[in-house]
């Protein structure tokens, strides 16, 4: 599936909290929201991610 977009980019210490949305459907997938400790956090996300608890806890052990 391709998805366009706009592209942003940040590093691990400028990630202040990650939070998780569960598809209502399938609880494996979702999507991972980021709120930033500098700049605006619109539109840094992940969406539609297949194992997402897998992926949160890659992201939150990069971030310590």
């Amino acid at each position: 599936r391709v998805v366009k977009g706009t592209f942003f980019e940040t590093t691990f210490d400028n990630i202040k909290k990650v939070k998780i949305r569960r598809n209502l459907f399938n609880k494996n997938k979702g999507s991972i929201k980021f709120k930033l400790r500098k700049g605006l956090a619109i539109n840094y996300n992940f969406d539609h991610i297949e194992n997402v608890d897998e992926a949160y806890e890659i992201i939150t052990s990069k971030m310590k």
